[in-house]
């Protein structure tokens, strides 16, 4: 009730003792409150970092279907991949930027030896990075038709487990050893 004593502080001091306008600055101040926590609401589901009831808008507005299955993280990521890939054009930044947005989606750009073909490379994850389907869904829309990708994924090899303690093999998965599955 800091609302309530700030409006009690601005009454001059005669006023301040008495009981009817104590109930009433007692009411002003709960919904002074309660317009807050509603302002602070909404401010949330500005962003699409913090949003949770607007992903649907957002996903409405891109003509994404966001299935019930993705987690929150996931609707975010798939969400700022299409406005990455709307508002730009496409080029290897535009590429970049749209597989950033997904967890653990940075790559590299490689030419392959074949004409028209070239490799994703992810970077920062080892094994293949959770929701890849949505990342690929995301990519096919903005990458050009006669231009076609291949996905390279980093594993843990052997020189790489030679390197490490027991307690943090043992932390790692199948899938983040090459051949795992």
């Amino acid at each position: 009730m800091i609302i309530k004593e700030q409006l009690i502080k601005n009454l001059p001091s005669y006023e301040r003792k008495s009981a009817l306008i104590n109930q009433i600055l007692h009411a002003a101040a709960i919904q002074f409150d309660s317009s807050n926590s509603v302002q602070e609401s909404s401010e949330f589901e500005l962003f699409i970092d913090t949003a949770v009831r607007a992903l649907q808008l957002h996903a409405r507005d891109l003509g994404v279907s966001i299935g019930s299955g993705l987690t929150l993280k996931e609707q975010r990521e798939l969400i700022t991949a299409y406005y990455r890939a709307t508002f730009e054009q496409t080029n290897d930044e535009t590429i970049k930027s749209v597989a950033s947005s997904f967890s653990g989606g940075n790559v590299v750009i490689n030419p392959t030896t074949t004409e028209g073909v070239f490799e994703l490379k992810f970077v920062d994850t080892i094994g293949v990075p959770s929701n890849m389907e949505g990342l690929k869904n995301a990519l096919d829309i903005i990458i050009p038709a006669h231009l076609q990708f291949i996905f390279a994924y980093s594993y843990l090899l052997i020189r790489d487990v030679k390197k490490m303690t027991l307690n943090e093999i043992e932390t790692m998965t199948l899938d983040k050893f090459a051949g795992g599955q």
